[in-house]
């Protein structure tokens, strides 16, 4: 076969530029675009994860302008990130870090912007209407992307937000001014909360949802054809569906993998960048075999002899409920980037992360978990580290009966997470953590627990790496209570028969005597006069 030259146009873990082709989200584009039209000021929310920032770049903007036929001045997309200089006391640091975002490379080295005149969202908006187009009266287009952010970027201000809002008011009061607002779902109450200041009070708004199956077919099919990749038949099926699979409890209380109905727009660029990063140069046709061979392939050369490493991530028998694929590959190794991202190095702090991720969002049945976020600590782990979990997008953050509450990303993430920490757990901290691992698997059971040769191991190891998690500490307590229970029976076992064999011994000696004595005695009976 000649060698094509192919190019990969997925993106990977990224956002979609207005560079890139954008498929799958015609429906949305155009329902989204239509609202803004009609409504002037719209808010869209969704699930973090769901591709916001994607559908407006690469979407909504060239719908926009297209529809209005170049009509509407579109200013830059704001993001509120906030310098040194703008999150201090300002009364409305945000309206200063959008200015600083819309003027781009006219701030000044210190942070300082370079009109005083233009330092606020009204005088910015009606300079750049007046630069539009000559001094004339012209319409624009505010977008906000990631607008959560004026609640999570300083948390204990809530006045900066407000003087936000404030100032969005004054500027939207002017009815040539457009706006669309993106945010994530957790936080919409807070934000639609802060929208009675604005003039449409957020009465309008848009959500967006993860990408239907058949659309993610679309969307495979055009990007492949777009870099000049072939599908086998039936291939691009099989590997959406592995991509919805959701664990579905019946009515008899037992999980099951079933086809879902929605796929992760991050999952989905994730897997097929992968696999095609994965294939030999110059191969072109993607074929179910390619699709199909996995990490499975390598299981036993990381596992530990006696015990396969396939029984501790899926159970005693060694069977997986569901099919190990090539996307396992590649959602363990985006899993093993972020935290490797997250942690820079340090392998203690992977560690605990690794642990919690198993230990708390994952349960002895494979099934993913909920855990409520604390004041400084959910379940064990600092607020700051599960936020950049769930910034990585392996969790997901929601607010359920007034509270929030962390779990994964998605069902899918369970298998590829499990596969990666068992690798990681082998390759960094040996044996004695995979044990524990298999303890907490199985339900603790007392069979997987330590001997006393390996607490002396466990010892030694509990130096190498630090300190012992608290999950670690009740399985070495535990491991300590069953080895003197076991040098208990050890001595049981020889010191009970040791005292009944004398016992026995004695007490036919004594009978051996009596019998002598009364032998004696029946023969002195018998020599009596």
């Amino acid at each position: 076969m000649p060698e094509v030259n192919s190019r990969n146009f997925f993106v990977g873990p990224k956002t979609i530029s207005q560079r890139d082709r954008f498929f799958g989200r015609e429906t949305e584009i155009t329902r989204l675009t239509h609202r803004l039209l009609a409504e002037r000021i719209v808010l869209m929310y969704s699930p973090s994860g769901a591709g916001k920032s994607s559908l407006i770049a690469a979407g909504v903007l060239d719908e926009f302008t297209r529809v209005t036929n170049a009509e509407f001045h579109i200013l830059p997309t704001v993001r509120l990130h906030l310098t040194t200089n703008g999150a201090g006391h300002a009364a409305s640091p945000f309206s200063q870090a959008a200015v600083r975002c819309l003027l781009g490379s006219q701030e000044a080295p210190d942070g300082s912007l370079p009109f005083d005149s233009i330092a606020s969202l009204v005088g910015y908006s009606k300079e750049a209407a007046a630069k539009a187009r000559g001094n004339t009266e012209v319409c624009l287009l505010l977008v906000f992307d990631q607008f959560e952010e004026c609640l999570t970027l300083l948390p204990d201000r809530l006045d900066a937000a407000a003087a936000l809002f404030d100032d969005l008011s004054r500027v939207l009061d002017d009815e040539n001014v457009w706006a669309l607002f993106a945010i994530r779902e957790d936080l919409l109450a807070p934000i639609l909360d802060l929208g009675r200041r604005l003039p449409t009070r957020f009465r309008h708004t848009f959500r967006l949802d993860f990408l239907r199956g058949e659309d993610a077919k679309v969307v495979v099919e055009k990007t492949l054809a777009l870099g000049g990749y072939t599908l086998e038949k039936n291939a691009l099926k099989e590997l959406v569906d592995d991509l919805t699979l959701v664990n579905v409890q019946d009515q008899h209380g037992n999980f099951r993998w079933r086809p879902g109905e929605y796929v992760e727009p991050l999952h989905l660029q994730v897997v097929w960048t992968y696999i095609l990063n994965q294939l030999p140069p110059g191969k072109n046709l993607i074929s179910r075999q390619e699709l199909k061979r996995s990490m499975a392939e390598g299981i036993a050369s990381v596992s530990t002899p006696g015990a396969g490493l396939v029984a501790s991530v899926f159970g005693g028998n060694g069977e997986c409920t569901a099919p190990i694929s090539r996307v396992d590959d590649a959602l363990a190794a985006y899993y093993a980037g972020e935290l490797s991202r997250i942690c820079r190095g340090n392998i203690e702090q992977e560690r605990d992360l690794r642990f919690w991720i198993e230990e708390k969002l994952i349960d002895a049945k494979r099934t993913r978990i909920p855990v409520r976020q604390g004041t400084e600590q959910t379940d064990g782990l600092e607020n700051a580290s599960v936020e950049m979990l769930y910034e990585a997008y392996i969790v997901r953050k929601e607010r359920r009966l007034n509270a929030f509450w962390y779990e994964l990303a998605h069902d899918r993430l369970v298998q590829p997470i499990l596969l990666d920490n068992a690798k990681w757990f082998e390759a960094k901290l040996g044996p004695v953590a995979q044990r524990y691992r298999r303890w907490k698997q199985t339900g603790k059971l007392d069979r997987y627990l330590l001997t006393r040769r390996e607490l002396r191991t466990a010892r030694r190891q509990e130096a190498i790496i630090g300190h012992a998690s608290p999950g670690e500490q009740e399985f070495i307590q535990k491991s300590r209570e069953s080895a003197r229970r076991a040098i208990v029976r050890f001595w049981m076992a020889i010191v009970i028969p040791l005292l009944f064999g004398t016992g026995v011994t004695a007490f036919l000696a004594k009978s051996k005597l009596d019998a002598q004595r009364l032998s004696h005695l029946r023969q002195f009976s018998a020599l009596r006069p």
